[in-house]
């Protein structure tokens, strides 16, 4: 941090990160101080009493107004645990606009994939579907080591390897895959370790296996 300058990060949360869970929030505390960033945590309070010259501000998040459609106060969609929309018959959302109070590409992509098997068993699939459980998984940058934060309820988990497989942007057994070009789908949250190395074996495509 150049020297003389004051970095103040204030939020309306009682933890940074709270989301995250204890541990990713301890994590966040402890490298703000080590890098000398001062923290404010709970408050809304007017920022012109900090005594600060420049103020760098996260925008409050709206969604659209579309008509016909429940939404909450803050225009996002109300939708249920299988990310069906509450009070419309065979309408489903996903993502930023529906009104989980978190917006992540990750937990996204598993509200698409619960409403996915909610529509497949609807449409007579021999299928159990599976509610929306968020998981958050994030990479916190440190001006060091990137760390690993996942949280979900009950769990909170902080690392300096990464917490999920494949380390792709967006933690997703589909979307993964696809942004790298590849096909299929991942299993997360299988944890390679510290000292584990990523590795591609190109196979053609008539083997339909690897020979001893």
């Amino acid at each position: 941090m150049r020297a003389g300058v004051r970095v103040v990060v204030v939020t309306p949360e009682q933890r940074p990160l709270e989301a995250f869970g204890a541990e990713a929030s301890a994590a966040v505390e402890a490298t703000l101080r080590e890098r000398g960033v001062e923290l404010v945590t709970g408050t809304d309070a007017d920022l012109s009493a900090l005594g600060v010259e420049r103020v760098v501000a996260l925008p409050r998040l709206e969604g659209r107004r579309i008509d016909g459609v429940p939404q909450d106060p803050h225009g996002f969609i109300a939708v249920d645990e299988h990310c069906a929309v509450r009070g419309i018959r065979a309408v489903y959302a996903a993502g930023d606009g529906t009104d989980f109070p978190v917006k992540l590409g990750g937990l996204a992509a598993e509200m698409a994939d619960a409403a996915a098997e909610h529509i497949a068993a609807r449409a007579g699939a021999d299928i159990e579907p599976q509610p929306f459980v968020p998981v958050l998984r994030g990479k916190l940058l440190t001006g060091g080591a990137p760390r690993s934060l996942r949280g979900a309820e009950g769990v909170s988990d902080v690392a300096d390897h990464i917490l999920w497989w494949p380390p792709a942007k967006v933690a997703a057994r589909h979307l993964a895959p696809a942004l790298g070009g590849e096909h299929g789908e991942v299993m997360l949250d299988i944890e390679p370790g510290p000292d584990a190395l990523s590795v591609r074996i190109l196979l053609d495509e008539r083997l339909g296996r690897v020979a001893g």
